[in-house]
Order: C-alpha cells, then structure tokens, then sequence
C-alpha cells in the first residue's frame, strides 16, 4: 500500500480554503499512485478552534466542508481531522474527531480519547473526550485511526502521567481489534527537541505491537503556536522510512511494501528556532490579511534580528525601519537624530 503525507499548513476558520488544499494535494497524491492520504488532527475547522469549536454555525460549516470533501474527493482515500457534533440544542457535545473516507462512504471514525490540556489550547474546555479506539478495513488492510496523544501511551515509554493509563485503550481497541496500520493524526506544536520525542513515541509503539505507524502533524503557525510539521513513518521494526519537510508544506508518499530507510534530517536548534520565528511571523501577517510591517529600530542587536527575521518572512519591500534613538541606542543611531524624521517621512510616504 501506498501512503502520502499531506502535510498541510491551514488556518483556523477557514473551513472551505482547508478543504480546497486537500483536495488539491488529494489529486497530486492520487496521480502519484497513492492509495490513501493523509491529513493532520482538526485539518479542516484549523487547530486550535478553541471557543469557534462551541458555535453552532460553525461545526456546521465544518460538517458540510467534510461532506464536500467525501463528494469531491474520489479514487483515493483520505484520513482528516474534523470536530463532530452531537446531541439537540441545549444538550449537544462536540468531539475531536478523525475520520477515513473513500469514495463518498465514510470507513471508520474516531473520537479522541485524550483531550490536551497544554497552556493555550485546552481541548477539555470546548471538547468532550471520547471512549474506545475505531478500526476500519481498507483495501484488505485493518486500519487503526488515533489522535495525536491517543497513541503515545506505551507505558515503556511513558512511565508516568496520564498517557500511561491510556494504554489497555491502544492495546484492546486498535491492534486487539485488527489493525495492522496505526494512523496517527496530530497537530504538535513545536518546541525544543520536540520532533526527536515524537519519533521515539512512534517507535516504541511500533516495536511494541509490531506493526507499522504513519504520523502525519501539522505546519504552520496560529497565533502563539507554531507547529513544524515533520511527519513520518515508521515501519514495523521501528525503521523511519519516510520523512517530510520541517517549517514548511510537503507531500511524501511511502511504499509500506517497498520502502527504505530514510535518511535522518540535520539536527541544528539555531536553524530551528529560525525557521520558528520566519513561519510564524509569515503566517500571522498572511492569515491576518497583513502585507506590510513598520518596525521601530533602536539601533541594537535585538532590533536588527526582529528585522532580519521580518524581511525574511515578508520580503524587504514590505518591511518599513524607523530608526528611533534614545539614551540607549548605539552611537551610530544617535547620529541619525537630525535626520531622521525627514527620512521617516518620505519613506513611510513611499511605503504607502
């Protein structure tokens, strides 16, 4: 079986643009002889939804960008993240959900299990968890779907915590109930060595069960978070066989039948922590509907690396510097002082 990694980068709210996207990496992937796609955690409502995940009109929106997306998308499966909706008003519960879809007909869903409870998007505020694992036939192949921290509950891994208890869940309703492909949707944010972990996570659950693991996580930056994408997949012997690009969108297919060890990415947290900063400004000025940025320069170092990484993100000729001197500014800021407000002028004039 040939499997693609849509590593996509969405925007929260934007529920009929994300369907697009994957639709449009579903097309690319189905030409590349792939079997299934797949797409990260809450892929079309964008993660985090927080409060959006509680309006009605809302999950409705993203229960009908989900339709369309079985309508349209044809001759390839696909495994996405949506929130499901239940109950009548008044009683009605939401849940993070995952579903894999082919040809119109939905194969199997999953609830998650384990909601987050990191600073910034705590799912047990706007989701109710679910219960049980969902296992599904694809092509003759038992498929177990998981929502990012569903799975990371390998009590060899994990020694304590909340994850540990989570484990009779992986092991009675997953590989218990037949699977022999773990789906793992997720969306991680970043932070340091964060990409090594969720590989070990992988890798002990593939070891442990023995069979193969594919991890799909988002790209992009929301707000505060940034998420580094970095999908993979793990073979049965704990083997990573294929890998997609970190900061930015990718699409991977791997052969589960033919594939080779896939060369491990340069580890350098500098470059990562760059790269953080570019994808997030980028994306907050973009998904805000912002082209420009004025930024005040006070001549020192901390100044000149916000600017390098502005006109790294937008391009120099959206990037305005106003040089504002102070007691604290370097000798050469000072030296601008009489000019400077003749130069602020006819640069913001030309900037407009």
């Amino acid at each position: 079986m040939k499997i693609a990694l849509g590593q996509i980068n969405t925007t929260v709210g934007a529920v009929g643009g994300n369907v697009d996207t994957m639709l449009a990496y579903a097309d690319r992937a189905r030409a590349a002889g792939a079997d299934l796609i797949v797409f990260h955690e809450l892929c079309i409502p964008g993660y985090p939804p927080k409060g959006l995940a509680e309006n009605r009109d809302f999950v409705s929106a993203n229960l009908e960008a989900f339709r369309r997306l079985r309508q349209k998308c044809r001759g390839i499966g696909v495994v996405c993240g949506y929130i499901e909706g239940e109950g009548k008003s008044g009683k009605s519960q939401v849940y993070n959900a995952a579903a894999l879809v082919h040809d119109g007909e939905v194969v199997v869903r999953r609830r998650k299990n384990v909601l987050s409870a990191f600073s910034g998007f705590d799912e047990r505020i706007h989701f109710t968890a679910g219960k049980g694992g969902a296992v599904g036939n694809f092509k003759g192949v038992g498929i177990g779907l998981a929502i990012s921290e569903d799975a990371w509950s390998d009590k060899d891994f994990w020694e304590k915590g909340r994850r540990k208890r989570t484990l009779p869940r992986l092991k009675a309703g997953l590989v218990g109930g037949g699977a022999r492909l773990l789906i793992v949707i997720g969306s991680s944010p970043l932070w340091a060595g964060k990409s090594r972990e969720r590989e070990k996570a992988a890798r002990a659950v593939a070891l442990r069960y023995g069979v193969p693991v594919v991890c799909v996580n988002q790209v992009g930056g929301n707000d505060s978070l940034i998420f580094d994408g970095g999908s993979f997949v793990v073979a049965a012997d704990g083997r990573i066989v294929a890998r997609a690009k970190r900061f930015e969108e990718d699409l991977v297919i791997a052969d589960l039948d033919a594939a080779c060890e896939a060369e491990a990415p340069e580890q350098d947290e500098v470059k990562d922590i760059r790269s953080a900063l570019v994808l997030g400004v980028r994306d907050f000025a973009r998904k805000c509907g912002f082209e420009k940025a004025i930024l005040g320069l006070s001549g020192g170092i901390d100044s000149a690396v916000v600017a390098c990484i502005a006109v790294e993100a937008l391009g120099k000729e959206n990037v305005l510097a106003l040089v504002m001197p102070s007691m604290y500014s370097s000798r050469a800021a000072w030296a601008m002082r009489g000019r400077w407000r003749k130069i602020w002028a006819s640069s913001l004039a030309r900037f407009r």
